[in-house]
Protein backbone atom coordinates (compact mmCIF):
# COMPACT_ATOMS: atom_id res chain seq x y z
CA UNK A 1 0.00 0.00 0.00
CA UNK A 2 1.44 3.37 -0.99
CA UNK A 3 0.68 5.84 1.79
CA UNK A 4 0.60 9.62 1.64
CA UNK A 5 0.69 12.21 4.41
CA UNK A 6 -2.91 13.34 4.16
CA UNK A 7 -4.82 10.42 5.66
CA UNK A 8 -4.35 8.66 8.98
CA UNK A 9 -6.27 5.99 10.89
CA UNK A 10 -6.39 6.93 14.57
CA UNK A 11 -7.35 4.89 17.62
CA UNK A 12 -9.82 6.33 20.13
CA UNK A 13 -11.04 4.76 23.35
CA UNK A 14 -14.39 2.97 23.13
CA UNK A 15 -17.46 5.02 24.04
CA UNK A 16 -20.86 3.33 24.06
CA UNK A 17 -22.66 6.69 23.72
CA UNK A 18 -21.17 7.27 20.28
CA UNK A 19 -18.60 9.82 21.51
CA UNK A 20 -21.33 12.31 22.33
CA UNK A 21 -21.22 12.06 26.14
CA UNK A 22 -18.56 11.78 28.82
CA UNK A 23 -17.66 8.15 29.36
CA UNK A 24 -15.41 6.41 31.86
CA UNK A 25 -14.39 3.08 30.38
CA UNK A 26 -13.90 0.56 33.20
CA UNK A 27 -12.64 -2.09 30.77
CA UNK A 28 -10.05 0.03 29.02
CA UNK A 29 -6.43 -1.08 28.93
CA UNK A 30 -5.40 2.45 29.94
CA UNK A 31 -5.58 3.39 33.61
CA UNK A 32 -6.40 7.04 32.84
CA UNK A 33 -9.51 6.12 30.82
CA UNK A 34 -10.65 3.68 33.53
CA UNK A 35 -10.64 6.55 36.02
CA UNK A 36 -11.49 9.61 33.90
CA UNK A 37 -13.52 10.40 30.79
CA UNK A 38 -11.19 10.37 27.79
CA UNK A 39 -11.00 13.72 26.01
CA UNK A 40 -12.16 11.96 22.84
CA UNK A 41 -15.49 11.32 24.63
CA UNK A 42 -17.07 14.23 22.73
CA UNK A 43 -15.43 13.80 19.32
CA UNK A 44 -18.79 13.33 17.58
CA UNK A 45 -20.79 15.85 19.58
CA UNK A 46 -20.73 18.62 17.01
CA UNK A 47 -22.36 21.37 19.07
CA UNK A 48 -20.04 21.64 22.08
CA UNK A 49 -20.81 25.03 23.60
CA UNK A 50 -17.74 27.22 23.82
CA UNK A 51 -15.73 24.75 21.73
CA UNK A 52 -17.21 24.10 18.28
CA UNK A 53 -18.40 26.85 15.97
CA UNK A 54 -20.67 27.01 12.93
CA UNK A 55 -18.11 25.43 10.61
CA UNK A 56 -15.64 23.53 12.78
CA UNK A 57 -15.65 20.63 15.22
CA UNK A 58 -12.86 20.12 17.74
CA UNK A 59 -11.74 16.69 18.84
CA UNK A 60 -8.99 14.76 20.56
CA UNK A 61 -6.62 11.91 19.75
CA UNK A 62 -4.15 10.55 22.27
CA UNK A 63 -0.94 10.62 20.23
CA UNK A 64 1.09 8.28 22.43
CA UNK A 65 4.43 8.80 20.71
CA UNK A 66 4.02 12.42 19.70
CA UNK A 67 1.99 14.30 17.12
CA UNK A 68 2.14 13.25 13.43
CA UNK A 69 4.63 15.92 12.41
CA UNK A 70 4.50 15.01 8.73
CA UNK A 71 0.71 15.16 8.41
CA UNK A 72 -0.28 17.61 5.68
CA UNK A 73 -2.85 20.34 6.18
CA UNK A 74 -6.43 19.57 5.11
CA UNK A 75 -5.93 15.99 6.27
CA UNK A 76 -8.46 13.20 6.70
CA UNK A 77 -8.68 11.15 9.91
CA UNK A 78 -10.47 7.80 9.98
CA UNK A 79 -11.37 6.75 13.53
CA UNK A 80 -10.87 3.22 14.81
CA UNK A 81 -12.02 1.88 18.19
CA UNK A 82 -12.19 -1.52 19.85
CA UNK A 83 -15.79 -2.23 20.82
CA UNK A 84 -15.45 -3.55 24.37
CA UNK A 85 -18.91 -5.08 24.25
CA UNK A 86 -18.21 -7.28 21.22
CA UNK A 87 -14.41 -7.24 21.64
CA UNK A 88 -14.14 -6.43 17.92
CA UNK A 89 -12.29 -3.55 16.31
CA UNK A 90 -14.50 -1.09 14.40
CA UNK A 91 -14.06 1.84 12.04
CA UNK A 92 -16.50 4.31 13.52
CA UNK A 93 -16.25 7.65 11.75
CA UNK A 94 -14.29 10.25 9.86
CA UNK A 95 -13.02 13.84 10.14
CA UNK A 96 -12.30 15.83 6.99
CA UNK A 97 -10.12 18.89 6.36
CA UNK A 98 -8.28 18.29 9.64
CA UNK A 99 -5.61 20.44 11.24
CA UNK A 100 -3.57 19.20 14.19
CA UNK A 101 -3.36 22.04 16.68
CA UNK A 102 0.13 23.15 17.64
CA UNK A 103 -1.27 24.34 20.96
CA UNK A 104 -3.99 22.33 22.67
CA UNK A 105 -7.32 24.06 23.16
CA UNK A 106 -8.51 23.85 26.77
CA UNK A 107 -12.13 24.54 27.67
CA UNK A 108 -13.82 24.45 31.06
CA UNK A 109 -16.06 21.37 31.08
CA UNK A 110 -17.31 19.81 34.30
CA UNK A 111 -16.61 16.07 34.52
CA UNK A 112 -13.22 15.87 32.84
CA UNK A 113 -10.04 15.74 34.89
CA UNK A 114 -9.52 19.20 36.40
CA UNK A 115 -12.84 20.12 34.74
CA UNK A 116 -11.03 20.78 31.46
CA UNK A 117 -11.79 19.43 28.00
CA UNK A 118 -8.65 19.22 25.89
CA UNK A 119 -8.84 19.41 22.07
CA UNK A 120 -5.85 18.86 19.79
CA UNK A 121 -7.48 18.53 16.35
CA UNK A 122 -10.01 20.64 14.43
CA UNK A 123 -12.01 19.55 11.37
CA UNK A 124 -14.75 20.85 9.10
CA UNK A 125 -18.19 19.81 10.38
CA UNK A 126 -19.54 19.37 6.89
CA UNK A 127 -16.84 16.80 6.12
CA UNK A 128 -17.05 14.89 9.39
CA UNK A 129 -19.48 12.27 10.65
CA UNK A 130 -20.01 9.28 12.91
CA UNK A 131 -20.77 6.20 10.81
CA UNK A 132 -24.35 4.98 11.43
CA UNK A 133 -23.06 1.46 10.72
CA UNK A 134 -19.55 0.85 12.15
CA UNK A 135 -17.31 -1.27 9.93
CA UNK A 136 -15.47 -4.34 11.22
CA UNK A 137 -11.77 -3.54 11.11
CA UNK A 138 -10.84 -7.19 10.58
CA UNK A 139 -12.10 -6.82 7.00
CA UNK A 140 -9.25 -4.39 6.29
CA UNK A 141 -6.37 -5.48 8.48
CA UNK A 142 -5.41 -8.76 6.74
CA UNK A 143 -4.86 -10.39 10.10
CA UNK A 144 -2.61 -7.59 11.33
CA UNK A 145 -3.22 -4.84 13.88
CA UNK A 146 -4.99 -2.02 12.05
CA UNK A 147 -3.63 0.73 14.29
CA UNK A 148 -0.25 0.37 16.07
CA UNK A 149 0.54 1.28 19.65
CA UNK A 150 1.40 4.80 18.47
CA UNK A 151 -2.39 5.24 18.16
CA UNK A 152 -2.27 6.23 14.49
CA UNK A 153 -0.94 5.10 11.15
CA UNK A 154 -0.80 6.64 7.70
CA UNK A 155 -2.91 5.20 4.90
CA UNK A 156 -3.84 6.13 1.33
CA UNK A 157 -6.79 7.49 -0.65
CA UNK A 158 -7.66 4.05 -2.02
CA UNK A 159 -8.17 2.71 1.51
CA UNK A 160 -10.18 5.78 2.55
CA UNK A 161 -12.36 5.51 -0.56
CA UNK A 162 -13.07 1.85 0.18
CA UNK A 163 -14.12 2.73 3.72
CA UNK A 164 -16.65 5.26 2.41
CA UNK A 165 -17.98 2.84 -0.23
CA UNK A 166 -18.33 0.00 2.29
CA UNK A 167 -20.19 2.24 4.73
CA UNK A 168 -22.64 3.19 1.96
CA UNK A 169 -23.18 -0.49 1.15
CA UNK A 170 -23.82 -1.31 4.82
CA UNK A 171 -26.40 1.44 5.00
CA UNK A 172 -28.12 0.10 1.89
CA UNK A 173 -28.37 -3.37 3.44
CA UNK A 174 -29.85 -2.09 6.67
CA UNK A 175 -31.85 0.99 5.66
CA UNK A 176 -35.40 0.49 4.44
CA UNK A 177 -36.01 4.12 3.52
CA UNK A 178 -34.32 3.96 0.11
CA UNK A 179 -34.75 7.61 -0.72
CA UNK A 180 -32.93 8.55 2.46
CA UNK A 181 -30.19 6.01 1.71
CA UNK A 182 -29.73 7.39 -1.79
CA UNK A 183 -29.32 10.88 -0.38
CA UNK A 184 -26.86 9.61 2.23
CA UNK A 185 -24.87 7.89 -0.51
CA UNK A 186 -24.56 11.13 -2.44
CA UNK A 187 -23.63 13.00 0.73
CA UNK A 188 -20.88 10.49 1.58
CA UNK A 189 -19.48 10.71 -1.94
CA UNK A 190 -19.59 14.51 -1.96
CA UNK A 191 -17.98 14.75 1.46
CA UNK A 192 -15.16 12.47 0.43
CA UNK A 193 -14.63 14.34 -2.85
CA UNK A 194 -14.58 17.60 -0.91
CA UNK A 195 -12.12 16.25 1.61
CA UNK A 196 -9.88 15.13 -1.26
CA UNK A 197 -10.35 18.53 -2.98
CA UNK A 198 -12.00 16.84 -5.96
CA UNK A 199 -15.48 18.39 -5.67
CA UNK A 200 -16.61 20.29 -8.77
CA UNK A 201 -19.81 21.76 -7.30
CA UNK A 202 -19.44 22.63 -3.57
CA UNK A 203 -23.03 24.00 -3.44
CA UNK A 204 -24.37 20.50 -4.10
CA UNK A 205 -23.05 19.39 -0.71
CA UNK A 206 -25.28 21.92 1.06
CA UNK A 207 -28.29 20.98 -1.09
CA UNK A 208 -28.00 17.27 -0.25
CA UNK A 209 -27.64 18.01 3.47
CA UNK A 210 -30.92 19.94 3.35
CA UNK A 211 -32.60 17.06 1.49
CA UNK A 212 -31.53 14.61 4.18
CA UNK A 213 -32.67 16.90 7.00
CA UNK A 214 -36.11 17.19 5.37
CA UNK A 215 -36.43 13.43 4.85
CA UNK A 216 -35.37 12.70 8.42
CA UNK A 217 -38.02 15.12 9.69
CA UNK A 218 -40.69 13.25 7.74
CA UNK A 219 -39.52 9.87 9.04
CA UNK A 220 -39.34 11.18 12.61
CA UNK A 221 -42.92 12.43 12.37
CA UNK A 222 -43.95 8.97 11.25
CA UNK A 223 -42.19 7.40 14.23
CA UNK A 224 -44.05 9.76 16.58
CA UNK A 225 -47.36 8.85 14.97
CA UNK A 226 -47.89 12.33 13.55
CA UNK A 227 -48.26 10.80 10.12
CA UNK A 228 -50.50 7.81 9.54
CA UNK A 229 -48.13 5.57 7.62
CA UNK A 230 -44.60 5.66 6.36
CA UNK A 231 -45.80 5.32 2.80
CA UNK A 232 -48.16 8.28 3.05
CA UNK A 233 -45.50 10.32 4.79
CA UNK A 234 -43.01 9.75 2.01
CA UNK A 235 -45.68 10.28 -0.66
CA UNK A 236 -46.67 13.63 0.84
CA UNK A 237 -43.05 14.72 0.92
CA UNK A 238 -42.64 13.74 -2.72
CA UNK A 239 -45.72 15.80 -3.69
CA UNK A 240 -44.30 18.76 -1.79
CA UNK A 241 -41.00 18.45 -3.66
CA UNK A 242 -42.75 18.26 -7.03
CA UNK A 243 -44.84 21.36 -6.28
CA UNK A 244 -41.73 23.32 -5.35
CA UNK A 245 -40.04 22.55 -8.67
Amino acid sequence: MRNNKRIIIANISWNKSGWRNLYVNPRSGFKYVRENPGHESLNFKFDKKGVDDEHNVYGFIQFSTGYPKNLDKNAVIIFYSKNLETLKGEIVGIYGDVTVLQNEKKTKWIGFENDQLISNIVAKKELSLLFPMPLRSENYSQGKRLVPQANFTYTDEKFAGKIILDEINELKKDETELRLTDSLEELYNLRFQHAMHQLDNPKRLSEVRKDIARLKTVLHEYELGIRATKESAMDKEQVKEEKSK
